[in-house]
Parts: structure tokens; C-alpha cells; sequence
């Protein structure tokens, strides 16, 4: 299973505003739940946790954290208590995630009091190749609860382990929400991730990198419960982020959203955003004049 090796000690600058994109999210689709607990990879600085607290949408939580290297335990475990997770309130699972069995979770679930995970957010940068899809069907499958929210982000840098292959059968499938995105693997990636925790489609998708030499990456999120698109919040959320961060984005992008406002009008729907109104009459304006 690969993982990234590009750029990990430079600012990611763009990861932030994924990772703020990703809370607003859960936020947009918990319908102001509380979530019990929290499976996360938060490494040694936690900027997920602290970017769901901001929302409130771990008051309630505990946290199952899991790191493979021991080195940094000492630190993580110091900033998750900081964050508000003392012993009482997080597990950590100290093993490479596709070495987890579900009897890990579920004893770590037990240990915290809680009957099954109803957050997760699997940011290893891994590639979803065939180890990490069987553990996401075989283990991390049998202890959602069933209004789980459950986020994913993949790499979809090339790689030699055979993850690109592992993916031939769910290439030439497209989705409205990756419309925009520059790397071939986003959609595989994205439907495979919702095939392996037996969900429908993919509901939260953006394609991204870091500005400098760095690793394409997909960040995909699903619900048990499938909840149906909202146009304001796609727009802003994802459409609007996607690609960010490779060459011309901005471009591309105002480009993209233009797109995609002429198909909603193509469709007779009325409810689309007013920022999207303003920039198709901006852009309409420009090109009579080019």
C-alpha cells in the first residue's frame, strides 16, 4: 500500500481549506447531530479535530486515533488531550491501518462506551488499492452505525502496487459533483469508496493538490443514510475547490462553474446560487467583449 512521499515537512496551504471544505461537510449533512465517536488519523497536529470542535460537532465526542509510528504517539497523544481528549475520552490504535482488525475497533469502541463509529475520516493518504478496499469492506464496514458519515483521502499519484488496476471496473462511471476535476482516477477512486461501505453514490468529492511538487489527491466523503444534494452548498464547498491547487486553477475553475450553472439552467432549476448568477452575467459580459 503506497503512501505519499511528496513535500510532507512544506505548509500545506491548500490541505487547510480541504480540510475546512471537509467539516463544513459533516457539519452540512449531521442535521446538527452530535457525534459519539471520532475515528481519525490525526497524526501530530490534529487540524481535523479542531476543525470539527470549531462546529461543535464533537462536544460529545470521544476519539478512536490511529497512528502506525510510535515516535509519534507521545506528541499526539499530548494534543488530543489539549483538543479535549483526555484518557477517558480517546482509544489509540497503534498499527498501520490495513493490520486493524474490526476486533480492534470494536474492543476500542467498548472501551469508550459506544455501541459503533458514526464519524470517520480515514486521512492517511493512501492509495485505495486492494489492501485498503477489502479493509474498508471487511473491517471498517462492520462497525458503522447506520447514519455513519465517512470521508477518504486518497492519493491519485501513480503508483507500481497495482492500485490503478484494482480500479478497471469502476472506470467510465462519471458523477455530476466531480465536474471540473483533473486527475482520471477521481471518480474510480471516489464510487470505489462508496461501493466498498455499501453506499450509493459519492456525495462529497474534490480533486486537489498542493502548489508545490506534490501528489494528486481525492478526498471523498459518504453517508449511510444518503442525503440528496443541496446546489448553494455543492457550489461552494466543492465545485469551487476543485482542482485546487494545480496549474491554472483559477481559470479552469471559473470556467467550470460556468459550466455548470448553464446545466442547471438546462435543466429548469431555480434555486441557483446568486454568486453563480453573477459570475455567468460577469462572464457572459467579458467574452461579447473578447
Amino acid at each position: 500500500m503506497a503512501i505519499s512521499k511528496y513535500a510532507q515537512d512544506k505548509k500545506r496551504v491548500v490541505k487547510a481549506k480541504i480540510t475546512e471544505a471537509f467539516a463544513n461537510w459533516v457539519d452540512h449533512v449531521s442535521d446538527s447531530k452530535k457525534f459519539n465517536v471520532y475515528l481519525c488519523l490525526p497524526s501530530c497536529v490534529p487540524n481535523c479535530v479542531k476543525a470539527l470542535k470549531e462546529k461543535g460537532l464533537l462536544d460529545n465526542a470521544k476519539i478512536i486515533a490511529i497512528e502506525h509510528n510510535k515516535d509519534k504517539l507521545l506528541r499526539m497523544r499530548y494534543n488530543l488531550h489539549k483538543a479535549g481528549f483526555d484518557k477517558s475520552k480517546r482509544q489509540v490504535i497503534n498499527k498501520s491501518i490495513c493490520d486493524i482488525t474490526t476486533d480492534d475497533l470494536i474492543t476500542a469502541c467498548k472501551k469508550l462506551g459506544v455501541d459503533g463509529i458514526d464519524l470517520a475520516y480515514i486521512d492517511s493518504c493512501n492509495t485505495i488499492g486492494d489492501c485498503m478496499q477489502a479493509w474498508l469492506e471487511d473491517v471498517l464496514n462492520n462497525v458503522l452505525t447506520d447514519d455513519a458519515v465517512v470521508a477518504f483521502n486518497a492519493t491519485a499519484g501513480q503508483g507500481s502496487n497495482g492500485w490503478v488496476e484494482s480500479l478497471e471496473e469502476y472506470r467510465g462511471r462519471k458523477n455530476i459533483i466531480t465536474m471540473g476535476h483533473k486527475s482520471k482516477h477521481t471518480d474510480p477512486i471516489s464510487i470505489c469508496f462508496a461501493d466498498k461501505l455499501g453506499c450509493g453514490e459519492p456525495e462529497f468529492v474534490i480533486n486537489y493538490k498542493e502548489p508545490h511538487p506534490a501528489a494528486p489527491m481525492v478526498l471523498t466523503g459518504v453517508t449511510k443514510h444518503n442525503k440528496s444534494i443541496d446546489i448553494d452548498f455543492y457550489y461552494k464547498n466543492v465545485l469551487s475547490l476543485q482542482g485546487l491547487g494545480y496549474k491554472k486553477y483559477l481559470g479552469h475553475s471559473l470556467t467550470t462553474r460556468v459550466r455548470f450553472g448553464h446545466y442547471l439552467k438546462a435543466l429548469n432549476i431555480k434555486n441557483i446560487p446568486s454568486e453563480l448568477e453573477e459570475l455567468m452575467k460577469d462572464w457572459s459580459f467579458h467574452t461579447a467583449y473578447i
